[in-house]
């Protein structure tokens, strides 16, 4: 009887066991990030920091690469382009800098808020740069000429977060009170009335499925699916806005940022939180996975970076 008792216990333990471990495994004391992303391959990731500085870490061996320097404000926006050469700062004074990683030099440097940046992005050819401000409007500029291809003001829509499309040509962006919407060629896919006051912060779209996930006011997430604006599944557990929600490269997990202090990791089979990391920023923690899906990058309650291990890794 005790050892079927003792193997029903065991049994019963390895069931109700996570399938996600994630640990901190580095506070950075005195490196506040305000927007973090990770490189296309690998385990690096860029940093924009309260201190004007953009800088690349190594995630596996917490390692600066490389800093660069010149924005006048801090940059709340940062972008790797997919072929790894280019990074893209937007800071508080509209101005978007484009980086050489490999040269570590300004490549280039334009200003078309006349606000601050609340997000940029590179299309799949990296030849493009999108940009969101908070004056309203989304630019799209020519890398290599500077040259604007595009403005869409918001006329009040209040844009949120607008990126490039992982597999076609096009878009997703939030809005405060309409929703989000994925721009894919011809065909416009609103995600909208699940979350509360339609006011969507953040939106990303996996870049290995049909899913996308948005970021509410409300304070849920939302699971989509991409093609057809379909609600698949909402997030609850947070008790205040959600900021920011990034798939990991797997597609498997989702990461989701409040301003409840916590940053929950979501396994998108059993759409529960195997993690909720606690002490973290106030006004919702910058996040990203790292491309190799073995790290998850968070900023703590001091605003320190922090690194945390995701076992096994979230990869495709």
């Amino acid at each position: 009887m005790e050892l079927a008792f003792v193997a029903s216990l065991i049994a019963s333990t390895l069931i109700q066991a996570p399938s996600v471990q994630v640990q901190a495994v580095k506070t950075v004391q005195g490196v506040r990030p305000v927007a973090v992303c990770a490189a296309p391959k690998g385990s690096l990731f860029a940093a924009s920091l309260e201190d004007r500085t953009v800088c690349i870490f190594d995630a596996s061996n917490r390692n600066l690469i490389r800093k660069f320097e010149g924005h006048p404000q801090p940059a709340y926006a940062v972008a790797y382009s997919p072929n790894g050469k280019l990074l893209a700062s937007g800071d508080e004074s509209g101005r978007i800098m484009i980086w050489d990683i490999s040269a570590n030099k300004k490549l280039a440097e334009i200003r078309p808020h006349t606000r601050g940046v609340q997000e940029v992005s590179f299309s799949r050819d990296s030849k493009r740069i999108m940009s969101t401000g908070k004056d309203d409007f989304i630019y799209v500029h020519e890398v290599s000429t500077k040259k604007k291809l595009k403005a869409l003001p918001g006329n009040g829509a209040n844009w949120f977060s607008a990126r490039f499309l992982p597999h076609v040509e096009g878009y997703s962006v939030g809005t405060l009170g309409s929703g989000a919407t994925i721009y894919a060629g011809a065909n416009a896919i609103k995600l909208s009335g699940v979350h509360e006051g339609n006011s969507v912060f953040d939106v990303d779209v996996s870049g290995v499925s049909s899913r996308a996930v948005t970021a509410g006011r409300d304070g849920n997430a939302a699971i989509w699916d991409a093609k057809s604006g379909k609600k698949i599944q909402l997030l609850r557990g947070h008790s205040d806005w959600v900021v920011r929600s990034r798939f990991s490269p797997s597609g498997k997990l989702v990461a989701t940022s409040s301003s409840d202090r916590t940053v929950r990791v979501w396994d998108l089979k059993s759409f529960t939180a195997v993690k909720t990391i606690s002490d973290q920023s106030a006004v919702g923690a910058p996040i990203c996975f790292t491309a190799d899906g073995k790290f998850l990058i968070t900023a703590t309650l001091d605003d320190f970076l922090q690194i945390h291990s995701v076992t096994p890794p979230a990869i495709k």
